[in-house]
């Protein structure tokens, strides 16, 4: 059979034996998917980098009924500062945790995987605050999964102005709309034009602005609450980070 060859970040390793695992690799032309990597706790193992959680790297595979079997990984872009902090590598682990769940095996989406690589290299280097590039990546994560925020005009009227409310349904509310919405919440105007600046900004850029902490803790209510009404799932990795954050 025929190989086949892509660009991936190992988001998981299962453990298999003393020596083998089971990878789950985001990939750019073939959605996440399952890999067998015989032999790569070996440091002798040549794919043993490449092969490593968090890592990117030009794979290899041979296709199987249900999964791949690795060939090769060679790697093009470590992610080891992660592992040097255990903060940031919970937040890692969590962002590799919601791509798993939300992307499928044939599912390409190769602008998610840029999303993510921005999102990996910028906690890897402590680039900025990572609670405000966890919201940024969630909010893009749902776009690329279909669910996006209206937060340009109102989402009940249509209205340009006043939009000083937030509903999980998905958007921004005028004061007399508002009222239709049982969920929905005041917010301040900088929180909604920060969430107009994230949802309509190009990958790279999307993470390059400034709030003040009230309206960061703002965008992490916003987020959480809208992330967690469209993914109908209970994270341990969030969990874990909430508990090394003190929030749990």
């Amino acid at each position: 059979m025929a190989y086949v060859s892509c660009n991936g970040v190992v988001l998981k390793r299962t453990k298999v034996g003393d020596n083998d695992a089971i990878l789950t690799v985001f990939t750019d032309n073939l959605g996440v998917i399952k890999v067998s990597a015989k032999g790569i706790k070996s440091l002798k193992n040549k794919s043993f980098a490449g092969a490593s959680l968090f890592s990117y790297s030009y794979f290899t595979l041979r296709p199987a009924k249900d999964m791949y079997y690795l060939v090769s990984a060679e790697l093009k872009m470590s992610f080891y500062n992660l592992s040097t902090n255990i903060e940031r590598l919970a937040y890692a682990t969590y962002i590799a945790d919601i791509t798993a769940y939300c992307f499928t095996e044939n599912q390409a989406e190769p602008e998610a995987l840029a999303l993510l690589l921005n999102t990996f290299y910028l906690l890897a280097n402590k680039s900025g605050d990572a609670r405000q590039i966890k919201c940024v990546y969630e909010l893009k994560l749902l776009y690329f999964s279909g669910i996006g925020i209206e937060a340009k005009v109102c989402l009940g009227c249509g209205a340009e102005k006043g939009l000083l409310y937030f509903t999980n349904e998905g958007g921004v509310l005028c004061a007399s709309c508002h009222k239709k919405f049982p969920d929905s919440f005041k917010i301040s105007q900088d929180a909604q034009k920060a969430i107009f600046y994230i949802t309509n900004a190009e990958n790279k850029k999307a993470f390059s602005f400034k709030v003040s902490e009230r309206v960061l803790e703002e965008l992490l209510y916003i987020t959480e609450g809208f992330f967690t009404k469209y993914i109908d799932k209970k994270f341990y990795s969030l969990h874990y980070l909430n508990t090394i954050l003190g929030k749990e």
